[in-house]
């Protein structure tokens, strides 16, 4: 009687498969391979590009406006704000409702829930 690994890889782990798939959590196994590092990180360097830079255009704007009535520490908040909305809730808001942010439209990549779907 062989021993068979079942499809699975040498380690004869449910979730290792040989190969690139993408197992989920009902054992479906999807062909789904991962993008590689080096555009996942440039994709990461371009959505940090862009965010600082036109982020950082557009704050700048509201800010000369917004400081100019406001006294140091309401325009200091604003520039708080300012940050965590382009620091936190672009990027997430963008994730969710997409799985994806500018730059991976641009790569052409997207982030896939453990079942496979956007």
């Amino acid at each position: 009687m062989s021993a068979s690994t079942g499809g699975y890889a040498e380690s004869g782990r449910p979730g290792v498969l040989a190969g690139d798939d993408l197992v989920t959590g009902e054992a479906v196994a999807l062909d789904m391979p991962a993008a590689a590092l080096g555009l996942r990180a440039l994709s990461g360097a371009l959505d940090v590009f862009l965010t600082v830079s036109i982020g950082g255009m557009m704050a700048t704007l509201v800010m000369a406006q917004v400081t100019s009535s406001l006294d140091p520490a309401a325009a200091a908040g604003v520039g708080v704000l300012i940050t965590v909305l382009l620091l936190v809730v672009y990027p997430t808001v963008m994730e969710t409702v997409s799985g994806r942010t500018v730059a991976k439209m641009m790569l052409g990549l997207r982030t896939l829930r453990d079942d496979g779907g956007p």
